[in-house]
């Protein structure tokens, strides 16, 4: 039920932006995601989305949002889903702010905060987050460091490093995460095809857990790269720790 409502919040959210301010930039996905862990596989899907807007003056107010089905995992429940909430502002010429984000997976409900920056160049942008997260008595801290490369405005390539480190009663796990992705939007058109491959390295327990992810996304006010100049992908060097632990 909580992924539910949060799924629905985020739609809501997704739809509702480009009226809501004519500046509103963004786009809304639909991936296939295969999981390989310790020879088991995992089929799944995924929704996500992200909507940027100027606000209070030259700040700007971002929205994110996930939501994502796994066919395997009757443990920790078929769904997991997340929100998030952006703020930030250009200071000489480095894009600066703050997040808060909530992730569910229907038995266990994080919260998190953190800090991001992200510099644009002519042909690259280059994103960095460290944020903290709280679960019932389970606490995360991650840091993050995406590196987008645009040969056109409308083609992207990007690669991501991530390292968790997670507390909780009785138990320490430190985990790596490198992801390596590409996009590209059809000229003339709001649609783009992408493909992500993700390793992440759960170094205390000795496991590898590979995703692969293929989608299509509608992009609205702008091209790839005009995306990253106004903050709607501020958030992609955060990984969110359930996530990171494969959950």
């Amino acid at each position: 039920m909580k992924a539910t409502l949060l799924a629905t919040a985020a739609v809501a959210v997704f739809a509702a932006a480009p009226a809501m301010a004519q500046d509103a930039i963004g786009s809304i996905g639909l991936g296939y995601v295969h999981t390989d862990y310790d020879g088991f596989k995992d089929d799944g899907a995924a929704i996500n989305g992200s909507v940027a807007t100027s606000a209070f003056g030259d700040w700007t107010v971002t929205f994110d949002g996930s939501l994502s089905y796994s066919d395997e995992n009757d443990y920790l429940g078929d769904t997991t889903s997340a929100l998030g909430a952006h703020v930030s502002r250009i200071v000489n010429d480095i894009r600066i702010g703050g997040f808060v984000s909530v992730q569910n997976n229907e038995i266990l409900d994080m919260a998190s905060v953190g800090a991001e920056a992200q510099k644009t160049f002519q042909q690259a942008t280059l994103t960095g987050s460290v944020s903290y997260s709280d679960a019932a008595g389970a606490e995360a801290w991650n840091v993050g460091v995406d590196g987008a490369y645009y040969p056109m405005d409308n083609l992207r390539l990007n690669a991501t490093v991530g390292f968790g480190d997670f507390d909780a009663p009785g138990a320490h796990i430190d985990a790596w995460t490198y992801i390596a992705g590409a996009e590209y939007q059809f000229a003339s058109t709001p649609y783009s095809v992408f493909a992500n491959y993700e390793l992440t390295e759960i170094e205390d327990i000795n496991l590898d857990i590979e995703t692969f992810k293929i989608g299509f996304r509608y992009n609205f006010g702008g091209s790839l790269q005009a995306q990253d100049r106004s903050g709607a992908n501020i958030g992609r060097a955060t990984l969110a720790p359930i996530g990171v632990l494969g959950f």
